[in-house]
This record gives structure tokens, C-alpha cells and sequence, in this order.
């Protein structure tokens, strides 16, 4: 199927010797729209905590990640280790480099 595209269908019932005995009418639907592409960030644990993708946990004493709570590192020490962020959603990030298309 292709995104955004529009489809029909019909059902027919069949009896025990494949004949027609019955008949739906037609109805349409459309494919929504292809999912968007993987949105990267590339930064160290600074960048992403001063750009809100990562907050800092004083509970965890941690730093984590904003949407999916990912564990980056520790609160002092780990800022200058280099991680890529992906955006799955407004305000949401997760650990890891885009899929292959």
C-alpha cells in the first residue's frame, strides 16, 4: 500500500459451492502519511543538557534523557562523552543512532 493513497473494498459472502449470496457495499479508506524521517542530534551530554534533549536526576544522580528516561552518564564527570540523540516526538528523545533505510 502506499501512503496517502486511497483504497476500496467490497465483501462478498460465499456459500459451501464458492456462489455469491451476498454482497457488502463499497467503502474507501486512505493510507495516512509515510512516518517521518529519524531526527539526529549529535552532541556530548553539555550540549544535550543545556539544549533540554537531557536533564540532570538528583534522584538517580544521573544524567537522563528528556522523553525516555535513558540513563547518559554520571551528574559530574561524563558532560564531555559524545552520545547521539534521536527525536522520536516533540520533547521526547531516546539513545542511538537512526535505522538504516
Amino acid at each position: 500500500m502506499q501512503p496517502r493513497s486511497r483504497y476500496f473494498y467490497k465483501l462478498e459472502q460465499l456459500d459451501s459451492s464458492q456462489a455469491v449470496i451476498a454482497t457488502s457495499t463499497t467503502v474507501s479508506r486512505t493510507t495516512g502519511a509515510p512516518p517521518a524521517i529519524c531526527d539526529p542530534w549529535f552532541g556530548t551530554i553539555n550540549e544535550h543538557l543545556m539544549t533540554g534533549r537531557a536533564y540532570n536526576s538528583y534522584l538517580t544522580w544521573s544524567v537522563r534523557v528528556t522523553g525516555s528516561d535513558e540513563r547518559l552518564g554520571d551528574l559530574w564527570g561524563d558532560g564531555d562523552t559524545a552520545v547521539t540523540l534521536q527525536r522520536t516526538a516533540a520533547g521526547h528523545y531516546r539513545v542511538g543512532n537512526c535505522p538504516a533505510n
